[in-house]
């Protein structure tokens, strides 16, 4: 079972039943989206924040760095966060699925690799793995939110950017914006993903 951290709803007149499960970037911890949680302030909203499973440098990651290949990895990781959603005892079309440079790609790959029907998959910086497997099916269910910045130093702008063509392609619903920053997350773009998340409470 995976490390976590519940951050309940912020008491308001809107009540909601949706639950949002962030995973981190490489390297990383849960307790660094807490502020992250606190700038979305979405009414009504509940919050899961999830270690990864392995340990590295000073937090945690999902899958090993290149020459080693991702995928045993990240289905072991899907499997754990498969683990966390069953749970919530929430519908998972209640849950939104969000994470950060490795978190975006594991929140992208458990809505393409499960077809379960989530409120939403949140994917900000990440690195998409495009391979046959993936780009033969099509997700019409998914309704995504990925943001990438153009002068990302870990994940270049351009390979993100092909892969969002390749997945509408796929007929993913998808909402892609760009900005004016480095691997981070910056405050235009959580005022965006807020109003996203606004237009599917």
């Amino acid at each position: 079972m995976l490390n976590y951290i519940d951050i309940p709803a912020a008491s308001g007149p809107f009540v909601s039943d949706k639950v949002m499960i962030i995973m981190h970037g490489r390297g990383d911890v849960k307790e660094s989206f807490i502020p992250f949680c606190r700038e979305l302030n979405m009414t009504g909203m509940s919050y899961r924040l999830l270690d990864a499973p392995e340990a590295y440098s000073f937090g945690y990651s999902w899958y090993p760095l290149p020459p080693e290949a991702p995928f045993k990895a990240i289905s072991t990781s899907i499997d754990l966060i498969l683990e966390q959603i069953k749970s919530l005892n929430v519908k998972s079309e209640n849950i939104f699925l969000c994470g950060f440079s490795q978190g975006g790609a594991l929140a992208l790959e458990v809505a393409m690799q499960t077809k379960l029907k989530f409120a939403g998959v949140v994917a900000l910086s990440p690195r998409i793995f495009l391979r046959k497997e993936i780009l033969d099916q099509t997700y019409e269910s998914i309704d995504a939110y990925i943001a990438h910045g153009l002068h990302d130093e870990m994940i270049p702008f351009e390979e993100t950017f092909k892969g969002i063509n390749e997945l509408k392609k796929c007929q993913m619903k998808l909402k892609f914006s760009q900005f004016e920053m480095g691997h981070e997350i910056d405050i235009l773009e959580i005022m965006e993903l807020r109003d996203w998340l606004n237009e599917r409470i």
